[in-house]
């Protein structure tokens, strides 16, 4: 499958070294080839835009004339199935880009690991590997492939969602409503009252306490200790033997 991609960066070198390194997350792959297009404006991207296009959009949030949000809203309109993923060298932007259905936020300088990975869990929604799960924020809606779930913490009348980007977005929702939407799925763990961890995002676990790739820890529950961190346990070795 041909992956097609739009970046847009008003910084040459940096727009350079993406495009550079998209290519290298690529090199090994068998099964995926890569095309990038770049842009150093908005206005370029946006003359030569078309739905169906380009599948995913990296843009950087701060352009001149029109910036990564402004940019992402004009796309959005003209293809609602695209892909997009804002670039940006701090998160102060991240609550106005969630409400555009952005995929995810990458902080520069990223690591290539990163990058990789956030390109794989593209390639996985893009092929029809995973759900998604549409979260009611204060500024409307957005949508989120689960794999890009952290972890999700009940907080009295709200609902925390920690992306796997280390972002945190506040749900106008029921902690039950994400229970019926996770029931079926493995990779989330209810390690204790009010908290799920999604185990493909685990770094590590002692006997009480699970940390996350964002650096996040959680408690273990005192009562079914034993089987939650069995759970735990199993997931893991299956998914090192590729079963899950």
């Amino acid at each position: 499958m041909e992956i097609r991609i739009a970046a847009v960066d008003d910084n040459e070198q940096d727009l350079e070294q993406l495009r550079k390194d998209l290519y290298t997350v690529f090199e090994d792959s068998d099964e995926h080839t890569v095309n990038v297009k770049t842009f150093t404006d908005a206005g370029a991207l946006l003359s030569d835009f078309y739905p169906n296009a380009f599948q995913l959009a990296i843009l950087d949030i701060r352009m001149h004339k029109i910036n990564g949000i402004e940019l992402a809203a004009k796309l959005r309109e003209k293809d609602m199935n695209l892909i997009i993923v804002f670039l940006s060298t701090s998160k102060e932007y991240a609550f106005d880009a969630f409400p555009l259905h952005s995929f995810d936020y990458l902080i520069k300088p990223y690591t290539i690991d990163k990058l990789k990975k956030l390109v794989y869990d593209v390639v996985k929604v893009l092929t029809g590997h995973d759900r998604e799960l549409t979260l009611k924020i204060a500024r409307g809606t957005c949508t989120l492939p689960l794999n890009r779930i952290s972890s999700i913490e009940s907080a009295g009348h709200s609902v925390l969602v920690c992306t796997s980007g280390g972002n945190v977005l506040r749900c106008l929702m029921k902690f039950s409503e994400f229970t019926d939407a996770l029931k079926d799925d493995r990779r989330f763990l209810l390690c204790n009252r009010g908290i799920y961890v999604n185990m493909d995002h685990v770094f590590s676990f002692r006997s009480d306490t699970i940390t996350m790739q964002t650096g996040k820890e959680y408690q273990i529950k005192i009562h079914g200790r034993t089987e939650i961190i069995n759970a735990l346990t199993q997931y893991l070795f299956d998914r090192l033997e590729n079963q899950v």
